[in-house]
């Protein structure tokens, strides 16, 4: 049984790639082995990672191989990986052809998976056949930590709009419930940037997970993880905060400035204590960043 509150990780992006269909076309062993490495001699016991449909609608076979090879590394560096399943975060592939960028638009920047225009039940059949090869191929797996079926589904102004929740809400929770059908004993959970969104799929998920930026005050996020810590014990559920630290581009856009390196490091020297003490679990926002 996994003891949630001893969780130890980082999100990893493998540093030769912009995206996660980038991470998992041009998988790179030899790389991915020495940075996971990192991730270990860091006291670290688990990473969470994006995978993305991309890859496998190309080449399914090659995906799952590779998969399992990035969990092989993880087992040899003593970690446990959350594999995020789908994402809402990025430039939507109509913006990047907006921008000239249509000839390959998965190699520019982070972009969603699927994507906002494959979420229609129109398209689910193909995206259950991924949910079922990957999870299938890992029941019981003890490499995997968790299944996280959707990053952020609601970011930005997909919240803000009802047709656009309603039709992310629905895939989130037909995948939830997929997920479910093939692996009732897995952990599943979907990463919320807020904690009240929870409550759209409180039903379906095992642990609740967050997200937290910014604030770089201590008393600010006691109270934070206070707060976290009461909602998951209304609901009767382990919760992780499965994003949260001060990376390099969102501090920057955050302070409008550059924010120097002796800055991040004071950031985590005060704020990781508190963290600790609110005996939440945690992965860092990134290994590479």
């Amino acid at each position: 049984m996994t003891e949630w509150q001893r969780v130890y990780g980082a999100n990893y992006i493998a540093s030769y790639a912009r995206n996660a269909a980038e991470v998992w076309s041009r998988f790179d062993a030899e790389i991915v082995d020495r940075e996971l490495g990192y991730a270990q001699r860091l006291g670290l016991n688990s990473v969470r990672v994006w995978l993305d449909y991309r890859p496998y609608q190309t080449n399914p076979a090659l995906m799952l191989s590779r998969i399992d090879q990035f969990l092989d590394l993880c087992a040899k560096h003593e970690l446990r990986a959350m594999l995020v399943l789908f994402d809402s975060c990025g430039v939507e592939e109509e913006e990047l052809r907006k921008k000239g960028l249509a000839a390959d638009p998965h190699w520019k920047t982070w972009t969603p998976n699927p994507g906002y225009r494959y979420l229609g039940p129109e398209h689910w059949e193909k995206l259950e056949a991924y949910v079922k090869d990957i999870v299938g191929a890992h029941l019981k797996d003890p490499r995997v930590l968790a299944w996280d079926v959707m990053n952020e589904p609601w970011a930005g102004k997909i919240w803000e709009d009802p047709q656009q929740k309603l039709v992310v809400t629905r895939f989130v929770r037909h995948f939830c419930e997929r997920v479910r059908s093939l692996n009732p004993e897995a952990p599943i959970t979907v990463g919320m940037t807020f904690l009240d969104r929870a409550e759209l799929v409180e039903d379906l998920i095992g642990v609740i997970s967050f997200h937290r930026y910014f604030g770089p005050n201590a008393d600010t996020w006691a109270a934070h993880l206070e707060e976290a810590n009461q909602y998951a014990q209304l609901k009767g559920k382990p919760i992780l905060l499965t994003e949260w630290g001060y990376p390099t581009w969102g501090a920057q856009q955050h302070a409008g400035r550059i924010i120097t390196d002796d800055e991040q490091a004071r950031f985590y020297q005060e704020i990781l204590p508190v963290l600790m003490r609110s005996k939440i679990g945690w992965h860092i926002f990134d290994l590479m960043m």
